[in-house]
């Protein structure tokens, strides 16, 4: 079964879109700028920008120095990724994307009964403050079995990185790295199409 993309003015649809979020047929990709700015329980979600910043100074600190001006984001996580130690890596991400906080109107929309969301967002945000379950990159599951509202998590989870040792690749922020989650998680990618 394949479906097309339709493109909707916001003004112009906001009946059609009340019909999609009531038949369960409108399924919401969330980005960074959902959590950015908002509290955890040692700093701040970063937003891409941010993000992206503390990597060209942590490599630059590591004697790496590129245009970055030029540089993606996945350009700089590939250099970052390889040379910055595991530890610092993992620090920042522990401070700065778990205990994430919500306000209320984006808690809100977490209470609207989607089929499932994907988000972009590596940080706890989305399942801290809802019924979500997050299924992370790289996973051998199949959203079948869960009797659960699920949360995919294209970027990876912060409370896996945590966990892992160092050493082991814990982020999808590179295009590399993207690439072998997409193989990987084909069956992700194919669940509507069945």
């Amino acid at each position: 079964m394949t479906s097309k993309i339709k493109v909707l003015r916001f003004e112009n649809c906001i009946a059609e879109i009340k019909t999609y979020i009531n038949n369960s047929t409108l399924i919401p990709v969330i980005g960074a700028g959902f959590s950015a700015g908002n509290e955890t329980s040692k700093g701040i979600v970063p937003n891409g920008k941010q993000m992206k910043q503390f990597m060209i100074e942590k490599l630059s600190q590591n004697g790496v120095n590129v245009n970055y001006e030029e540089k993606s984001f996945s350009q700089i996580a590939k250099y970052y990724n390889r040379v910055i130690d595991a530890s610092i890596r993992k620090k920042y991400i522990v401070d700065n994307f778990i205990g994430a906080k919500l306000s209320q109107k984006s808690k809100n929309l977490l209470t609207i009964n989607w089929p499932y969301i994907y988000t972009l967002n590596i940080d706890d945000a989305i399942e801290r403050n809802s019924d979500y379950i997050s299924i992370g990159p790289n996973k051998d599951l199949e959203q079948t079995r869960y009797d659960a509202k699920i949360l995919y998590k294209l970027h990876g989870t912060a409370q896996d990185i945590a966990f892992l040792k160092d050493g082991d690749d814990f982020s999808v922020f590179d295009t590399e790295q993207y690439i072998n989650s997409l193989t990987k998680n084909k069956w992700l990618l194919d669940m509507d199409s069945k």
